[in-house]
């Protein structure tokens, strides 16, 4: 690094693939429990980003990307009928010359050879993002393991630093607990702490009422900058249709997702803060306060202690 042209240039702008979300060149992880839908908002993303397209109707994409998606859970009938779903609802008329989609290849990315070929097709290809659902698909070894997290994220990072691409893997949350305060999306994704140590970036899908998908970044390495918990839904052009086109949606206003961010981020810089304290430092109303703490409880972007009581009120702080 150059030192002299730190000190003499302005300061660099986050180069954000997805504003608030997803920076060019980051290592991230979508997590969910099995079958939630974390699958479809990979697909979403990769759809996107191809075509510089807001994500989800309305996260701003920064341009048009050179895409690469691994789908190495799914049957190659399976794969197709969901791209051609969605791909249909999204408007997509032909195919997007800038979207590449393999299935089930040998790829290991913790193999030295695997990773020597990836890197020639990324590089050939000129890929700005690899998309890989799932990451216990490109491994060998017990994901428990820090060793073989280690061997994964150093590859990837060796891949990343070469062909100066990000890449995002899907990954499965453990099973619950029954200590509620285990079961946030911090505490679940499985495998060894340093999966969520060493990425860039997290972002964890949960359930929400039928159609609708919580979405919470968990994690940025940019967190000065980064989204509250949002909703998303399951917009079918026909409903009772199982083969009918469809596409993932944000819903609510920008205007609530501005102010929950605002609060979310104050949050997790000022921890363990009682409301009329957020509210002090915000310069916010009682109102606001109540209502976007009330929204992070429930996506589980924040927790509370305490008891609500005079000696002892609850504290908020980042999940």
């Amino acid at each position: 690094m150059d030192l002299e042209a730190v000190l003499t240039q302005p300061v660099p702008p986050i180069p954000w693939a997805v504003r608030g979300l997803l920076a060019e060149q980051d290592i991230a992880i979508i997590s969910g429990s099995g079958g939630v839908g974390k699958s479809y908002v990979l697909i979403q993303l990769a759809l996107d980003l191809c075509r510089g397209a807001p994500f989800f109707n309305q996260l701003t994409s920064a341009r048009p990307y050179n895409i690469l998606y691994f789908d190495m859970e799914m049957s190659e009938p399976a794969t197709t009928r969901r791209f051609s779903r969605m791909l249909k609802g999204n408007g997509f008329t032909a195919k997007p010359p800038n979207l590449h989609v393999m299935l089930n290849s040998d790829l290991l990315l913790n193999r030295p050879e695997s990773l020597k070929n990836l890197l020639l097709i990324v590089n050939e290809l000129k890929i700005d993002f690899i998309l890989i659902d799932s990451v216990r698909r490109v491994i060998t070894g017990d994901e428990n393991d820090s060793r073989t997290t280690n061997d994964l994220l150093m590859a990837g990072k060796n891949l990343r630093d070469k062909s100066k691409c990000g890449i995002v893997f899907l990954a499965h949350h453990r099973k619950a607990k029954e200590d509620p305060s285990l079961n946030t999306a911090k505490e679940s994704l499985k495998g060894n702490t340093d999966w969520r140590n060493m990425i860039d970036s997290h972002i964890a899908v949960s359930p929400g009422e039928k159609d609708h998908l919580t979405i919470f970044p968990d994690k940025s390495r940019h967190d000065d900058d980064v989204l509250g918990a949002f909703t998303v839904k399951f917009l079918h052009e026909d409903r009772a249709s199982e083969n009918g086109p469809f596409k993932m949606v944000f819903v609510g206003d920008a205007a609530h997702q501005a102010t929950l961010t605002r609060v979310a981020t104050y949050i997790r810089n000022n921890p363990a803060q009682t409301r009329i304290e957020i509210q002090a430092g915000l310069q916010s109303t009682e109102k606001i306060v109540r209502d976007n703490t009330d929204d992070l409880l429930r996506s589980g972007a924040i927790i509370r202690t305490g008891r609500g009581v005079s000696g002892d009120p609850h504290r908020y702080s980042h999940a």
